[in-house]
């Protein structure tokens, strides 16, 4: 988990002002996710960590219709 959370202070000059929406699909992804996101916490790119699309989605300000658009994008 320390790699990765260095990694992420070493390249968040290209996520300044970002925002990173995850979606758990198990109790093991979600917990490993909210232990990076708590140690994330002075990063510049804002996290957090859902259990469904829909909450992730209204939480990055995306509409859902456009999402599915982009999805099905190549």
């Amino acid at each position: 988990m320390g790699k990765i959370i260095n990694q992420d202070k070493n390249n968040e000059f290209l996520f300044d002002q970002s925002k990173c929406a995850i979606v758990a699909g198990s109790d093991l992804v979600f917990g490993v996710s909210r232990i990076w996101e708590s140690l994330s916490d002075d990063n510049k790119i804002e996290t957090m960590v859902f259990r469904n699309i829909e909450d992730s989605l209204s939480w990055l300000d995306i509409d859902e219709l456009a999402f599915q658009s982009i999805k099905e994008l190549p």
